[in-house]
């Protein structure tokens, strides 16, 4: 098993809000959003203070960033997208309940919404196909080689082919799915939520339950897997995240507020970046921490 050597490298303060959403611009900077309606840019290598791109009157629950562009997803239900050069929105479209999450898959967008709604837009966001599964929320959407896994509020995660047509549900969860992930090489699907567990299927055998963990003491809300994918990183409302062997599933490190200075209420997001290998989270205690990793493998 891995030695994790970990210590808090910064804390980034400036959100008046919890924090709910991450996502990486490019190397050295990510942007963040929340509850204030801000969307914020930091700057890993600088460490400067926080740039404001975006000001909305509404929380912020879903954010993707492609290429010099941002994808915006208000609870209040619209949808925007930004041109980060020049700051300037390039369009906006209602929609018709709260966005939780937001992928893209090919020349898609992919959007899940608080009414089990799948809406499908292409790159300029004229929708093309809109898919309703489940009456609950679908809060998590991920993709992998043609397959499309959806996690609901009603406890199930549903794969679509690339066609959007289903092919199975996986109902082992036994609350609200926040957060599904494919492992980036071997396709296994991961995924938890507010019932706590991590559990993992095995796409080439019929989506077979191959690990089920009792993760952490309150819901689980992401998941994200390391730049080498040889580990994942959980983060969850218990205030605690836990870093994870991605193929053994075996429990490697556990940072918390007395042994860490970690984050002293739920950790909502994770973005586990290439630059110095290093692990970026966010909370409801308004702060985003980065902490740097060196792992000893043995």
């Amino acid at each position: 098993m891995a030695n994790i050597q970990l210590q808090k490298s910064h804390t980034f303060t400036g959100h008046t809000s919890g924090i709910f959403c991450l996502q990486a611009v490019d190397e050295y900077h990510f942007l963040s959003a929340g509850g204030d309606g801000q969307v914020v840019s930091w700057d890993l290598k600088n460490l400067f203070d926080g740039q404001i791109i975006a000001k909305l009157d509404s929380i912020i629950y879903g954010l993707l960033t492609d290429g010099d562009k941002v994808l915006i997803g208000e609870s209040s239900r619209a949808l925007h997208l930004l041109d980060m050069t020049n700051n300037i929105v390039l369009r906006s479209v209602e929609i018709k309940s709260p966005i939780f999450a937001i992928h893209r898959i090919g020349d898609q967008y992919l959007i899940g919404t608080g009414a089990g709604e799948l809406l499908c837009f292409d790159l300029e966001l004229n929708l093309k196909k809109k898919i309703r599964l489940s009456e609950k929320s679908l809060r998590t959407i991920s993709s992998y080689q043609g397959d499309i896994a959806l996690g609901y509020s009603d406890n199930i995660i549903r794969i679509l082919n690339e066609d959007f047509e289903l092919k199975i549900e996986l109902t082992e969860p036994t609350l609200s799915v926040f957060s599904t992930q494919f492992h980036p090489e071997s396709g296994v699907l991961i995924a938890t939520g507010r019932d706590a567990h991590i559990r993992a299927w095995d796409r080439f055998i019929h989506f077979k339950l191959i690990h089920d963990v009792s993760a952490h003491t309150f819901a689980t809300n992401h998941l994200v897997f390391s730049p080498d994918s040889k580990y994942f990183a959980s983060g969850s409302m218990d205030k605690t995240i836990k870093i994870w062997d991605a193929t053994t599933f075996e429990l490697v490190k556990v940072i918390d507020k007395a042994r860490h200075d970690g984050h002293t209420n739920s950790v909502n997001n994770l973005l586990w970046m290439k630059y110095d290998n290093l692990l970026v989270t966010c909370s409801d205690d308004r702060t985003i921490a980065v902490w740097d990793m060196n792992f000893d493998e043995k």
